[in-house]
């Protein structure tokens, strides 16, 4: 008899009750020699959207072999007895804003000055409160050291980017309170000098670390609670982000900084961290206009020419 369909279409109908199972075969082979853990996909999406994206904390927060950033790497496998290297060997161990957080993806929210000087207090005090936990007389002078010119350069960075800043945008109430933050940081800076000179071992030298860094902290919250929210007021979000990215850069003002001099040689421009620590502040405003110059020959800081 004559089929009213076509040759072809039998093989057809075969095919188009196959094609489903052949699919669903190699879906399970796929998926049997894939490596689908919870820890590969995690690793696949880290690398491109980096660990700090919102999608992947709650993946992370338990997972012990995620990557840790460098400073969170150093801070959670050290003890309260951790000593900085930059005291210990003379070498540079301050820790760039960009180095203490973890790789950020493109869609984060540009750093401001807040964020900057927050992380700048915070960095202060995590070093300050090794100090006061430190249990030889060893540690207590390398921390010493490292808390004495982190704190300097605190107070030079603030003059040189926040302090103008307040006086431009909060006239005579931002002068009262740049006057203020800097005797504040005059005195807090004699007393730790005078700390220094005494020793680790001098029978008060704890009972004077706690009671500054009492001081400190108060003055910190001050900064961070009241003076710097109302510069934020005035400020709109593209200065906020340049006074931060001026703040970075004062960062380069460490103990072991080396520049060039007159003559085209390399050499340290402190002998040791005593010596920075008693650069008055005109001085060091002439060393970061020359570091500025070298180091980021684009821009220009204006503030006078500086000569090693």
């Amino acid at each position: 008899f004559l089929s009213p369909f076509p040759d072809y279409f039998g093989p057809l109908l075969s095919l188009s009750f196959c094609l489903p199972l052949t699919l669903a075969f190699v879906n399970v082979v796929l998926i049997a020699l894939l490596p689908t853990s919870d820890r590969y996909i995690n690793t696949l999406f880290s690398s491109y959207w980096g660990p700090n994206h919102p999608s992947m904390k709650s993946n992370l927060k338990n997972d012990e072999s995620a990557p840790v950033s460098p400073s969170l790497r150093s801070s959670t496998t050290s003890t309260n007895t951790e000593t900085p290297t930059s005291a210990r060997t003379g070498t540079n161990t301050s820790t760039s804003i960009s180095d203490m957080a973890a790789p950020s993806p493109a869609f984060d929210p540009p750093i401001t000055f807040s964020t900057v000087i927050d992380t700048d207090h915070h960095t202060i005090n995590r070093f300050a409160g090794r100090l006061k936990r430190a249990k030889t007389s060893a540690d207590r002078a390398l921390l010493l050291a490292e808390v004495l010119w982190r704190l300097v350069r605190h107070d030079v960075s603030e003059d040189i980017v926040m302090r103008p800043a307040f006086v431009v945008h909060l006239g005579e109430e931002g002068e009262r309170m740049a006057e203020h933050d800097r005797t504040d940081h005059d005195r807090a800076k004699s007393e730790l000098l005078a700390l220094f000179e005494a020793g680790p071992d001098a029978p008060d030298f704890m009972q004077v670390v706690d009671r500054l860094f009492a001081e400190l902290l108060e003055h910190m919250r001050t900064e961070s609670g009241e003076q710097i929210p109302a510069l934020e007021r005035m400020l709109d979000p593209l200065e906020s982000q340049r006074l931060g990215r001026e703040y970075m850069k004062t960062q380069v003002l460490t103990p072991d900084l080396v520049l060039e001099d007159g003559r085209g040689q390399r050499r340290r421009v402190w002998r040791d961290v005593e010596d920075y620590a008693r650069t008055d502040l005109a001085r060091f405003r002439d060393i970061y206009e020359w570091a500025t110059k070298e180091l980021y020959p684009m821009t220009t800081t204006g503030h006078g020419r500086g000569k090693l």
